[in-house]
C-alpha cells in the first residue's frame, strides 16, 4: 500500500491504491495522448495549409477554396476542401495536386516532427446556406 507524508510528518495512505480496480491500473494511457498528437497535427497542418493557399498560391481557382478539416489516415493527411459553388471541382482537384509540392513544405515547416506526411486532397461542393 503507498502512503504519503501528511503535514505532521506521519505517513497518510493513498486513497487511491486501497482497492486496486484493474481498469485504473492496466489501462493504456497512450493511445489518449496518441489521439491528442494527431489532433494537434491535422489542426497545425489546417493553419499552414490555410494560409498558403491564401498567401502564396495566387490561383483563382484556388482562391475560391476553402479548407474545411484536415484528416490523419493510415500515414497521410486527408485535406477536405470545398470549393464555392459554380466552381469545377475537377480543376480545383487538378489544382491542388499540381501545388501539393508546396502545401507539404509548409506543412513541414509549421510541424515539428521527423517526417512529414504525404498529402491527400477531397474536394466538396459548398453547402448552400438554408
Amino acid at each position: 500500500m503507498s502512503r504519503k507524508k501528511n503535514g505532521r510528518g506521519a505517513f497518510a495512505p493513498d486513497s487511491r491504491f486501497d482497492s486496486p480496480d484493474p481498469d485504473v491500473l492496466f489501462t493504456d494511457r497512450r493511445g489518449h495522448i496518441n489521439e491528442r498528437k494527431e489532433r494537434q497535427l491535422c489542426a497545425q497542418a489546417r493553419i499552414a495549409i490555410t494560409l498558403t493557399l491564401e498567401g502564396e498560391c495566387l490561383d483563382d481557382v484556388l482562391g475560391a477554396v476553402m479548407v474545411d478539416d484536415v484528416v490523419l489516415s493510415s500515414g497521410q493527411l486527408i485535406v477536405v476542401v470545398r470549393a464555392r459553388p459554380g466552381t469545377d471541382l475537377a480543376a480545383v482537384h487538378s489544382r491542388l495536386d499540381a501545388v501539393k509540392g508546396t502545401l507539404r513544405s509548409a506543412v513541414a515547416a509549421a510541424i515539428h516532427r521527423k517526417r512529414t506526411p504525404s498529402l491527400g486532397f477531397v474536394v466538396l461542393p459548398e453547402e448552400v446556406p438554408l
